[in-house]
């Protein structure tokens, strides 16, 4: 119980950094280096969110 506990709070984890770098991703693309930084956020957005979650399964024990 305790080893899915902790599965659950990476996942959870990982979902909220992914949730709260959205913002600061959209802000960054709205100042003088956005024409950098919007084709990769827009082409990098889900992978993120796919890669960090499968992270947090694999860095638990």
């Amino acid at each position: 119980m305790g080893a899915l506990l902790t599965v659950v709070a990476w996942v959870v984890a990982a979902l909220l950094v992914a949730w709260l770098g959205g913002p600061l991703l959209r802000w960054a693309c709205r100042t003088r280096y956005g024409w950098i930084i919007r084709p990769l956020h827009e082409a990098g957005s889900r992978p993120a969110v796919a890669v960090l979650v499968i992270g947090a399964l694999l860095a638990c024990p």
